[in-house]
């Protein structure tokens, strides 16, 4: 949902949204949350990083890959485009804290989601 609510570079088109909960990263309990959006840009990657970076906060890494394994090594990516083609670039949303500004509920309960135990 971060991810639909981030305006879109000029030009570009949202083809297609993703996400996934659970544990994806580290060992032990824990949880972490990523959206993906394909969009189809003229931007160079460079440039796409560029305009993402101002988005990316502490708790909330946006980031730009043309490349969908670098994302989350275990994770089929359930996107029914090709994301092979030219132009099209995944944005990404990771975090591991569940907050206000993804749900509107508290981070606490990110510490009990039992997708990430």
């Amino acid at each position: 949902k971060r991810l639909e609510k981030l305006p879109l570079p000029k030009n570009a088109q949202c083809i297609e949204v993703t996400s996934k909960a659970g544990k994806m990263s580290g060992n032990g309990n824990g949880m972490q949350y990523v959206g993906v959006m394909l969009i189809k840009s003229d931007m160079k990657m460079d440039d796409l990083e560029k305009y993402y970076e101002d988005f990316s906060n502490e708790k909330h890494e946006i980031g730009v890959f043309s490349d969908p394994s670098k994302i989350i090594e275990d994770w089929r990516l359930d996107l029914d485009s090709d994301v092979g083609k030219e132009g099209y670039y995944l944005v990404y949303s990771w975090t591991d804290v569940y907050s206000e500004s993804l749900s509107g509920v508290d981070e606490f309960f990110s510490e009990w989601d039992l997708r990430g135990h």
